[in-house]
């Protein structure tokens, strides 16, 4: 019996979807090593197997006090392996370690909303994370675009990486209506707005497309924060009628949106996996996609791709998903076929086995 402990204080962010189902399935299947789950609130998940224990960290994501107190807790525990959940960790633990990579954009993408200089230091910090994560004793990443990537960028031995392909479950709930697309023809987006995410495009597209199909909507899905703004302003300036910024929904409504939607679109000019794609077709909603970094890898043929630089390329991708029933049915088709290829128990029984070639070593 081994001494594992999960970093997972990130769960209740964009990665959190991951690292539940990391924690679901490694209950499932291990019931012989022992688990310590660092979570910031102890209410963010609970255990369900005896061999799980929940250690309260308080501690915020590259802080002073993950390079000490962290440390602290973690040689307190003694445990015989560490996965950090994320690429940040406590520079000066050398236990046995693995870090889970889950993409490089915020190295490789500019914040313009922050001034140049923090811009740069803080890539150049995020720079130093990412390469210091690269020299765990086992890297794992969602995709074999990022670990391309990473191996292309750090230099790693590309047998120090394992691709552990994350996974979508249909929303467990009964769908809700969402009155105010009852019978309304729409395309949708969910997700948060940082400008990678290409939402802007989207909307201009989205305004090229109303010249064919006058009657269309597009929602924005998701809780507003400082880039919905900007895009309100251009949805003002320039006219755009039928643009819809829901904010926060809950699944119920989600679900039924997924339903009854025209297409779902994703537009993101870089992603490290692509969960709500996959999310889309659990409930037959044809896909239209980007084609960038990974995308194309994790969707195959069951999305309609288009250039994510382009406006035209989005518009065009669009109008043939809206136009074609033969494509729209191909695509479901494709979807039902490609989500079967993805599952979080395959996902957490990569990662354990990951665990005891590194406990080995």
């Amino acid at each position: 019996m081994s001494k594992i402990a999960i970093d997972a204080r990130t769960l209740p962010s964009t990665s959190g979807r991951y690292l539940r189902g990391l924690l679901k399935y490694l209950q499932e299947i291990d019931d012989v090593n022992e688990y310590f789950i660092l979570l910031r609130d102890v209410n963010d998940w609970k255990p369900s197997k005896k061999n799980f224990k929940i250690v309260h960290t308080p501690i915020a994501d590259f802080s002073f006090a993950e390079q000490f107190k962290l440390k602290k807790i973690l040689k307190t525990l003694k445990p015989d392996l560490v996965h950090f959940g994320m690429p940040q960790y406590p520079l000066f633990y050398f236990g046995k370690r693995v870090n889970t990579i889950h993409d490089l954009t915020m190295i490789n993408f500019k914040h313009r909303h922050w001034h140049p200089v923090v811009d740069y230091v803080k890539r150049c910090v995020f720079r130093l994370v990412m390469f210091m994560a690269t020299r765990a004793n086992a890297v794992v990443t969602p995709t074999r675009f990022v670990k391309t990537q990473i191996v292309r960028s750090y230099r790693v031995d590309p047998s120090n990486i394992t691709v552990t392909y994350e996974s979508a479950e249909k929303l467990s709930v009964t769908p809700k209506e969402y009155r105010p697309m009852k019978g309304k023809k729409f395309i949708f987006y969910v997700g948060n707005v940082t400008p990678y995410k290409n939402i802007k495009r989207l909307i201009q597209a989205f305004d090229i497309v109303k010249s064919k199909h006058p009657d269309l909507h597009l929602l924005v899905v998701g809780k507003e924060k400082r880039f919905h703004e900007e895009l309100k302003e251009l949805v003002r300036y320039d006219g755009i009628k039928d643009v819809h910024f829901t904010g926060f929904i809950p699944d119920q409504q989600l679900a039924w949106l997924y339903n009854n939607a025209q297409a779902y679109a994703f537009p993101s000019l870089s992603e490290g996996f692509g969960l709500p794609g996959l999310e889309s077709m659990h409930y037959n909603c044809p896909l239209i996609s980007s084609n960038a970094t990974c995308l194309p890898e994790v969707y195959g043929d069951a999305a309609h791709y288009f250039d994510p630089n382009k406006v035209e390329d989005i518009a065009r991708a669009i109008k043939e998903v809206l136009g074609d029933k033969n494509l729209k049915k191909n695509l479901i088709a494709n979807g039902k076929k490609q989500i079967q290829l993805y599952s979080w128990k395959k996902m957490a029984q990569e990662t354990l086995e990951t665990y005891k070639q590194v406990l080995v070593r």
